[in-house]
This record gives C-alpha cells, structure tokens and sequence, in this order.
C-alpha cells in the first residue's frame, strides 16, 4: 500500500492540477510543439498518398479539428491534410443530407490550397444534388494527380479542362449509354496521364481515351476485339494486363500486324471465366520489344508465329493450360527466350 507521505504527494499534485486547470493556466507539453512539427504529426496519421482518409470517424482528418482550438487551427492550415478525399453518393440520401455532404467536399477541396489532389468519386445516387458533386470536384480539375471515377456515363461529358497534372486513372461507368455508337472523349487534356485502368464496366465503344499516350494500361474486362483495336492505339505502350471475353460476333483480324516497339511486357488471361482466345489478339501485332508474355491456353503453332513474327527476346514465357510439358516449349522456343 502507498505510504501515508506517498498520499500525502498525491494529493499535493492533484490539487495543484485542479487549479491550474481551473485557472486556464496548465499547459499540456504536446501543445508546446511548434505548428510545423504537429502538422508533422498529423500527416503520420493519414494514409500515405495518394491513400484516402475517410471523410469521417476516427480516422478521418476531422478528428484533429475536434481536439482543442490549437489543433484545428493547425489542422486547416495544412493543406496536405486535405489532398485526398473519397466521394461516395451511391447512398440513399435526403436533400439536406446530402446538401451538407456537398458543403463538406467543397470546404474539404478548399482547405487543400494549391496542393496535388488524389480524389475517389463513386455516384450511383439519383439525388438531385448528385451531379454537383462532380462539379465540385472538376472545378479543382487542374489538381488532380490520381482519380477513380465510377460515374453514370451520362455524366462523363461534364469533365472537361485542363489536367496538366493527371497521371494516374482508374474508370469505369456504372451504367451504359441509352444508345449503341454514341461516344464521348475525356482526358484529352492530360498530358500527363500515362497510368489507366479500365474496370469490368468500361465500354470501349462509347468512351474514347488519350491510348496514344498510355504507357500502362490494364483492362479488367475486354472483348478480344476491343483489346485488339485499344492496342492498335496505344503505341507507347510498356507494359499491358487484360482480362478478354470471348466475342460471340464475327473475328475480323487488321489487314497487316500493328508493331508496338515499346511493349515489353504484356499478360493476356482468357481463363475459363471470359473464355477469350489471346491468339485472336496476338494474331494481329508484332512486338519486338516483348520481354515478358503471360498467356491463356493458346495453341503452339500458333504462338510459335507469333513469336517469329516478333522477332523478340523473351525473357519470360507463362502459358497457363498448355498442351505440351514445359521441356517441349522450351525446346521450340530455345532461339527466343534469353
């Protein structure tokens, strides 16, 4: 047990706490810290960028304004704070709702100053507020960094403006357009933009991106047609990861093989899921610079021609259910694998 002069110490210091608290005149040693080093702090606290923070609960950048008045008066002086930020409008919301939502974006976008921004928008909400949410986003267009779109396709025209800062992109619609040969270009102002991923939504037919200028692409969900005529665009293409689906239409390969000199490494998966065919892809380039293949159960002859046509030196050669043992591929293709 604490002695009595134990007790007695104890009870000096809690008593002398008290009033210094009562009196406004304790000072945490936290709250010493120069702004610069607690802005420091704060930024350990978010996920690393371009990583989105919730916009609320715990871990959201919010909870630092709900400390003390010095913490929040730091935390809207860090624009770093506030340069990622998640748009989920797929909730059923009521108007006031979302109204207040809409306000907190546009304070948060505010707060972020002139820095980078990594944004997330997900809209599937047939709220009348819905569509200023986009705008509010676009307004900082000239911002954005790394973008995640999933939006109805109906309101892809509205993003227009200069990006000169966009590299990465992931997009998808949520829904199709109302009628077959409609088509809107987008990011035609991103000079920057090189990094694309297309999700299991995309429609190739109805949305025209920047391919010439795509170094990495991934398709989640291509016909084999569509995969062919996307390469066929993307010249400065290095590297190229796409699920295809078998098309049901009529295969028309290009008249003459298309060569992409910069793709090295390019992975084609038909799995049993899409059932796509890689050659009806392969069938229609020459990729001298390939480096690493990674294909679906295609048919030796076949690959072996496309492999002479090439003229490349592969350094990886992945063939999942393949027909001949591994030594049999290896011998046919000793003179071009490294």
């Amino acid at each position: 047990m604490p002695s009595p002069q134990r007790n007695g110490y104890l009870a000096v210091e809690w008593s002398e706490f008290q009033q210094a608290y009562s009196e406004g005149t304790g000072i945490y040693p936290v709250l010493t810290l120069p702004p610069e080093i607690v802005s420091e702090i704060f930024l350990k606290f978010l996920p690393i960028y371009p990583g989105i923070p919730p916009l609320s609960g715990v871990l959201s950048p919010l909870l630092l304004c709900r400390i003390c008045r010095q913490w929040r008066e730091i935390a809207l002086s860090t624009p770093a704070l506030w340069n990622t930020i998640r748009m989920d409008i797929t909730r059923p919301w009521d108007d006031d709702k979302a109204a207040a939502q809409l306000e907190l974006v546009r304070a948060w976008l505010s707060r972020s100053g002139d820095y980078p921004l990594s944004i997330t928008l997900t809209d599937s909400s047939n709220s009348p507020l819905a569509v200023q949410f986009l705008h509010a986003a676009v307004f900082h267009c000239g911002r954005w960094e790394h973008v995640d779109l999933f939006i109805p396709f109906e309101h892809l025209h509205l993003i227009q403006g200069n990006m000169p800062l966009l590299r990465d992109l992931t997009i998808g619609p949520n829904d199709l357009p109302d009628r077959h040969g409609l088509q809107v270009s987008v990011f035609d102002r991103a000079p920057l933009l090189t990094n694309v991923v297309l999700t299991h939504d995309f429609v190739p037919y109805a949305i025209r991106l920047p391919w010439a200028q795509l170094t990495h692409l991934v398709g989640l969900c291509l016909f084999e047609h569509e995969c062919t005529e996307i390469l066929g665009h993307a010249v400065q293409l290095v590297h190229g990861t796409f699920s295809i689906f078998s098309y049901t239409g009529p295969y028309r390969p290009l008249p003459h093989p298309i060569t992409l000199p910069s793709l090295c490494q390019l992975i084609l998966d038909g799995s049993d899921i899409g059932g796509g065919d890689p050659m009806k892809v392969l069938d229609n380039f020459a990729l001298p610079g390939l480096r690493t293949l990674h294909v679906y159960g295609v048919r030796y002859r076949s690959l072996a021609t496309f492999i002479r046509r090439s003229q490349c030196a592969l350094e990886e050669l992945q063939i999942n259910n393949q027909t001949l043992s591994e030594e049999e591929y290896q011998e046919a293709f000793q003179n071009h694998l490294l």
